[in-house]
């Protein structure tokens, strides 16, 4: 009997918005690429642990939906066709074996210790075998990729999944990602409102939703565990829901009032797609003596005084093709880009940090901005692909894990946000949770 070990974070659960703090070793300094792999974590160590990259060589880590644009990492039980695409650049610029692995978690993200053959019809520890390199790039890597679950393999189990990643013949964890498993047997049908609460209606949002349950699977209401995150963070989230009533096969879901998203503002951003188009935010491009390429962009200030208005933005997201070009990954160049924000006094009792999908939607010490005194500004420089790019920051104090997106960019009622909706079911026969409906909506006209 074969079981396969892995390590996730824990989530604190109550009933609010939850903003969670992780740190990480993902876009550390890349002055010095190369590690002793008697630095990296071994896996007894990878504890409390979300999307992570625990090496300063590796980049641009995606998992997502084959062939959609940006799909988030959902899979359906028993549909071997749907696909999901992990891929990631090795700055080393040479052959390293890979293999990936991962294990079933509750609904919790607590890892359960199962045979994987009941969760999954295959073997869930597999080489990565499609590498291929850069080209004409002044920052050279091998890029890697894999597609699974492979034909004729597929998952049986619905849920949450944790997936890891290794340099072959060794324990140590090179970066970690989470997916979900779906097994639709109920519709959801939901809307983001401005909240019943005046207090809080001008920057709040509130979700309402229903759910149908037209085949009569669910058995025990209470059984039941919905979770809604914001713009694909696992780390902004609210959950404990108890329905409003329950009516034959609709289950309502009316007053929320208990937990509130902040509606936040919408995503700085910067477009660095094609080098010699960039964007207007991008103040100063140059080219070091060891022909890396430099950018700075303009100076941003807080918005929370701010009226909204209305942009266009991608929700945090990251996209690495214009309209009218094809996703090449080898012909990408990676760029340092220089942050800078002007906060007028300094923040000395908080932390301030970038955020968005380039930290993986979560705090990241490699993204917090440092305060330099002699010009009065938070600084930050990070190695990015290229790539059309939102970010915001957040606030944090470092002795509490709760992040603030509202104090320096702001918070509106009228800001477009993704949510996501998991339904998950807690079956007492099978003695596992079931991941039974997935919902996305959106506010502000998306």
């Amino acid at each position: 009997m074969k079981v396969i070990r892995f390590f996730c974070l824990i989530l604190t659960l109550a009933p609010t918005v939850h903003s969670v703090g992780q740190d990480s070793l993902s876009n550390a300094p890349t002055d010095s690429l190369s590690i002793s792999q008697d630095s990296l974590p071994p896996a007894e160590v990878v504890r409390n642990t979300s999307d992570q990259t625990f090496v300063p060589y590796i980049k641009t880590v995606l998992l997502q939906t084959d062939k959609a644009n940006h799909g988030q990492a959902i899979l359906r039980a028993n549909q071997p066709q749907i696909k999901l695409r992990l891929s990631f650049d090795d700055l080393r610029n040479d052959y390293t074996e890979y293999t990936y692995e991962f294990e079933y978690c509750d609904r919790n993200w607590v890892p359960e210790e199962r045979n994987e053959h009941e969760f999954y019809q295959g073997t869930a520890s597999k080489y990565i075998e499609d590498v291929t390199y850069s080209s004409a790039t002044k920052v050279g890597y091998a890029h890697y990729e894999v597609l699974f679950p492979p034909d004729l393999e597929r998952f049986i189990w619905s849920g949450n999944y944790l997936l890891h990643v290794r340099e072959s013949g060794s324990d140590s964890i090179v970066l970690t990602r989470r997916f979900v498993v779906v097994d639709p047997r109920i519709t959801i049908k939901a809307e983001v409102k401005r909240t019943d609460d005046v207090r809080s209606q001008n920057y709040m949002q509130q979700i309402v939703f229903e759910l149908f349950d037209n085949q009569n699977r669910i058995e025990d209401v209470s059984a039941l565990d919905i979770v809604i995150t914001k713009n694909r963070s696992w780390d902004i989230y609210c959950r404990d829901y108890k329905p409003s009533f329950v009516n034959d096969n609709q289950i309502s879901y009316l007053y929320t009032d208990h937990c509130y998203f902040e509606g936040g503002n919408e995503y700085r951003d910067f477009n660095m797609i094609e080098f010699k188009n960039i964007s207007n935010n991008i103040i100063k491009v140059d080219i070091t003596n060891r022909m890396k390429y430099h950018m700075w962009l303009d100076t941003d200030k807080p918005r929370s005084f701010l009226k909204y208005s209305t942009a266009e933005d991608i929700n945090g997201r990251i996209k690495y093709t214009g309209d009218s070009r094809s996703f090449e990954p080898t012909k990408l160049d990676y760029a340092t880009i220089h942050f800078t924000l002007d906060t007028e006094d300094p923040m000395l009792q908080n932390e301030i940090y970038l955020f968005g999908e380039m930290t993986s939607f979560q705090i990241d010490t490699a993204f917090r901005m440092n305060y330099n005194p002699s010009n009065g500004l938070y600084e930050r420089s990070a190695l990015l692909k290229q790539g059309y790019y939102n970010y915001q920051y957040v606030v944090k104090s470092p002795y509490q894990t709760n992040m603030d997106e509202s104090l320096i960019e702001g918070s509106h009622y009228e800001t477009s946000n993704d949510y996501s909706i998991y339904v998950y079911y807690h079956s007492r026969l099978e003695n596992r949770d079931m991941l039974i409906g997935i919902e996305r909506i959106s506010s502000g006209g998306q």
